[in-house]
């Protein structure tokens, strides 16, 4: 049995899952495969949940930032001091602080809501991919980081090959980017009363970048968005290409009457 995507382009990942889905349809009819292929399913519902988080958060960034430099400008020092405002400046600093907290609420929960889709993406791939060769993770805490923790066991115990061979670092580098970040920094802080801020910045890469960042602690700042979903994607393009090489030893395809 074969079922690898085909091999005539290089999509993005989530489209290699898709076309990956829709063969292990045709090839595998029973209750597991059905139930894999329903895990694949989530993958997709997932990333699509990151994506639409992803626009929000750039169709609002530049307007933050602008918003900020707008407050900046108007409220700044002019010459050789600070020059008071009109009226008419002061209404308008006003509205732009009620513009700039609004955005920063709106920015902050899309961030956040990020970090928990993505790992809940991490997850579901992680139980997936267990799941063909009879691994059920019934503890409590991050699937991804389980799978991390045995991933060589895995790979020893069921002669799986390493495709791609940096497959575990990249899950690792996943679990510290997300699962860990968003453990330490966002669920389950060690200062609850720790406070938090929004940065901005322009870049001709990624244009507007709005990160959240925590203050007094190193290394607390979030990724930009696009970043990081371009990494997730790149991953869910990777896992497809290592359960594809090593299909054959599966349990669901050994099982399978029609594999």
């Amino acid at each position: 049995m074969s079922a690898n995507p085909p091999n005539l382009f290089n999509p993005p990942g989530h489209v290699k899952v898709w076309i990956f889905q829709n063969s292990f349809r045709m090839e595998c009819d029973s209750d597991s495969g059905r139930a894999f292929i329903s895990g694949l399913s989530s993958w997709l519902r997932y990333y699509k949940y990151l994506s639409q988080i992803r626009l929000q958060y750039d169709s609002l960034s530049p307007v933050y930032n602008q918003t900020v430099w707008d407050m900046l400008h108007l409220a700044g020092n002019k010459g050789s001091g600070p020059q008071p405002l009109t009226p008419e400046q002061t209404q308008k600093l006003r509205e732009l602080e009620s513009t700039y907290n609004e955005l920063s609420e709106k920015l902050q929960y899309h961030i956040e809501s990020f970090y928990l889709f993505a790992k809940i993406l991490l997850d579901r791939i992680a139980d997936s991919t267990l799941f063909l060769w009879g691994h059920v993770c019934r503890s409590a805490g991050s699937r991804h980081t389980y799978f991390y923790n045995r991933f060589k066991d895995l790979c020893s115990r069921y002669h799986l090959a390493v495709i791609p061979e940096d497959l575990r670092q990249t899950i690792g580098n996943l679990k510290k980017r997300v699962v860990d970040y968003r453990t330490e920094f966002i669920e389950h802080p060690s200062d609850p009363n720790m406070l938090s801020g929004l940065s901005s910045s322009v870049s001709r890469i990624s244009g507007v970048d709005v990160r959240l960042h925590h203050m007094g602690l190193d290394k607390s700042q979030t990724e930009n968005l696009g970043c990081l979903l371009t990494a997730l994607e790149q991953y869910m393009s990777d896992i497809v290409m290592f359960i594809g090489g090593n299909i054959e030893h599966s349990a669901i395809v050994k099982k399978n009457p029609a594999g």
